[in-house]
């Protein structure tokens, strides 16, 4: 149940549903990400941490990809 009347109070109560519904799931971090709400919700700000490195073994067969900064 919920009282939200805009788009973003639904949102938020939407977020706070998931956080509460699907915990020790690892959902949390792709919804924060996906959201854009990464950096607001957890005060990280580097761009980096928002990235996964590209495996090594694909570098390798593919020599025009470049590694993702940070990595």
């Amino acid at each position: 149940n919920t009282s939200a009347v805009t788009q973003a109070e639904v949102r938020l109560a939407i977020e706070k549903e998931r956080l509460s519904e699907l915990v020790y799931e690892g959902k949390r971090y792709y919804d924060l990400i996906r959201t854009g709400r990464y950096a607001a919700v957890t005060g990280y700000t580097n761009a980096n941490w928002l990235r996964w490195p590209i495996p090594a073994s694909e570098l390798i067969i593919n020599p025009n990809l470049v590694p993702n900064p940070g990595y």
